[in-house]
């Protein structure tokens, strides 16, 4: 070996799994439940969460920089992302269903698509058949007519708007990267680029349609996931990813519940047509001097 020779100076092995998210995004900003300070050269953690990929100090979450790591935050989303039922698991022991040993089949509810076992829910059904349509729907008690109705109805200007905070809001999930990997992308067509490309060129026509293509997107690339699973390691590459997957679809199960919020609340605000022309003939009494009273008698 030359005499002259001097190595080149690396991190530990170890911290080659902190690859996402780039440590220029975190540069001055909190993280690990230490709340440290990020900086890329002396502050970066050594370890990093399997699914939201934060950065945290192994000694901090009491792991090993060489294992498998999932923060509590997302083992605890996970865990109600698969526990969606009114029985509260996924498997359907919690002593709500009459037969254990039958056999588990699982129903959405048509509004925020939110999964429960049929036999945990078949009291609780409800069908409902929107006008001049022939399918029908079933709902869960959270939800309502006036709901399926909301997501049914045409996509107005505002509807639209707050259906792009929405998909905003769930294109930079911190568990929405599985959905971004150019490797897979390329080979499915419904994905997150397809629909953001639909959404700007106002082409959905109902937030139900919208909605629909997401949860095909977040469904086809979990099924992709766990197809290549390796079923004799606990803990391959590709798990990771169907969890992830497991998390956005119950997120954006809420994000359904907040934009069906907002449009209600919108429209309880909303001044119909007569009401404006009751208005300005209201305004037109004013300046054509008449008492407040006589106007005011003006609304019913």
């Amino acid at each position: 070996m030359n005499a002259n020779y001097q190595p080149v100076k690396t991190r530990p092995p170890t911290l080659q799994r902190k690859v996402a998210p780039s440590p220029l995004s975190l540069t001055g900003q909190k993280f690990c439940v230490c709340k440290a300070t990020f900086d890329q050269e002396t502050q970066y953690g050594d370890i990093q969460c399997d699914l939201c990929q934060q950065p945290f100090h192994a000694t901090c979450v009491g792991a090993s920089p060489t294992e498998q790591f999932t923060c509590s935050p997302c083992h605890q989303k996970h865990t109600s992302a698969r526990s969606t039922c009114i029985c509260h698991s996924f498997d359907g022991k919690n002593g709500l269903l009459a037969d254990r040993n039958a056999e588990l089949n699982w129903c959405s509810c048509d509004v925020c698509q939110t999964w429960f076992h049929e036999n945990c829910v078949s009291s609780e059904k409800t069908f409902v058949r929107l006008p001049n349509k022939d399918e029908i729907s079933f709902m869960c008690t959270k939800c309502s007519q006036a709901d399926l109705e909301i997501v049914n109805g045409p996509m107005t200007l505002s509807k639209l708007q707050l259906t792009e905070q929405i998909y905003s809001k769930f294109k930079n999930s911190r568990h929405s990267w599985p959905l971004k990997r150019k490797d897979i992308v390329c080979r499915i067509q419904t994905n997150m680029g397809f629909i953001e490309s639909k959404l700007n060129q106002k082409l959905y026509k109902t937030f139900k349609q919208f909605m629909d293509e997401v949860f095909y997107c977040i469904n086809y690339f979990r099924e992709h996931y766990a197809s290549t699973s390796a079923p004799e390691s606990s803990f391959s590459n590709t798990k990771k990813e169907v969890k992830c997957c497991e998390i956005l679809e119950y997120d954006f199960s809420y994000l359904i519940r907040e934009f069906i919020a907002k449009e209600r609340h919108k429209s309880a605000f909303v001044i119909l047509p007569e009401s404006h022309a009751k208005i300005e003939e209201n305004e037109r009494a004013i300046n054509a001097g008449m008492s407040s009273g006589a106007a005011a008698n003006i609304f019913p």
